[in-house]
């Protein structure tokens, strides 16, 4: 077993802190002592301090630096083991990455809002294991249930509308894939919630069959739409808007199949845009629902050791600090 640092780079540092501080200290007390000499040696007594002394003073702040830049370093030495439990439930993300959600009706654009608020919300997910399903013509699993939110996070951030190879909104499809990576999952009972978050435009798929079974199985889905309910034209990176046969392709926001599919299944609609805690109000829900011990295990980590480098630091620069360096006076 080996002591190991962290953050090595601060290594570098507190070498040059141990052996720099002192030369400095040195060079400043002779720079001033010869200045102090030609103005007054009897008024300031520079012969009653201790030369010895006052080095010693430095090469003791020079360590006390390096010690706190060691603690810097993240030193880790032994191994500690503590039980583990995750309780939580399963839940599948389910993004719309059409090319409607290129809109910018959503700052910067539909699907980029929505994605910035996933990540954002994932911090407050802890215990619930994490998947993601995308969908346009098609649906396609991208993450599948996983503890590992870094991951799933990754994943997320490199999805977009060149993800899927057909195009359109194909709500019903993508709502069975969801369903069915919740079932390929470990066995968790009922614990089990799907968040839709689509424009809701272009429907091509069953959803209400779908959205019927959910329900049956305690699969709750809360559905979130995105945009404004009035047509708007779909901005694209270059400045100029979406197409189709020389026309400029409208989109809006379709609430009413959304609220549909939440009612059929148990959970309930929100609209990102009056609603910007939306994936809080949903977790607020889901976190109330009952959880299941998902997993217990036993979790290693190397035992950080810096606390007794900062004590160290502090102890040298008090010694320096009360140390005295001046002689006694004549009698």
């Amino acid at each position: 077993m080996t002591l190991e640092w962290m953050n090595g780079s601060w290594l570098a540092v507190a070498a040059l802190l141990l052996f720099l501080t002192p030369i400095l200290g040195w060079w400043i007390e002779s720079h001033y002592r010869k200045i102090s000499v030609k103005f007054s040696t009897t008024h300031l007594k520079q012969g009653r301090v201790s030369l010895s002394i006052r080095r010693w003073k430095w090469v003791l702040m020079g360590a006390s630096l390096c010690a706190l830049s060691l603690a810097l370093a993240d030193p880790r030495y032994g191994v500690e083991v503590r039980e583990v439990s995750k309780k939580g439930r399963d839940v599948i993300f389910i993004l719309d990455v059409s090319k409607s959600m290129l809109a910018k009706d959503a700052v910067p654009t539909r699907l980029k809002r929505a994605k910035a608020d996933i990540i954002d919300g994932v911090r407050d997910m802890a215990g619930h294991r994490l998947g993601l399903v995308i969908f346009a013509g098609q649906p396609k699993e991208v993450s599948p249930l996983t503890y590992d939110h870094a991951h799933f996070i990754r994943r997320l951030r490199d999805v977009g509308p060149s993800s899927v190879s057909m195009g359109g909104t194909n709500i019903g499809d993508a709502l069975r894939m969801g369903l069915d990576a919740i079932d390929a999952g470990a066995s968790l009972g009922h614990h089990r919630d799907i968040i839709l978050i689509t424009d809701g435009q272009d429907l091509t798929g069953y959803y209400d069959e779908v959205s019927k079974r959910a329900g049956a199985k305690k699969v709750s889905i809360y559905t979130v739409g995105i945009g404004q309910t009035t047509p708007t034209g779909i901005r694209m990176t270059d400045g100029t808007y979406l197409k189709s046969e020389g026309e400029v392709v409208k989109t809006a926001l379709n609430p009413e199949s959304l609220k549909e599919i939440s009612i059929m299944s148990g959970g309930f609609f929100q609209n990102l845009l009056t609603n910007p805690n939306w994936l809080g109000n949903i977790l607020k829900v889901v976190d109330k629902k009952e959880q299941k011990l998902q997993s217990s295990f036993q979790n290693q980590h190397k035992v950080p050791r810096y606390p007794g480098f900062i004590l160290l630091a502090m102890i040298l620069w008090a010694i320096a600090l009360v140390l005295p360096d001046r002689k006694r006076r004549d009698q």
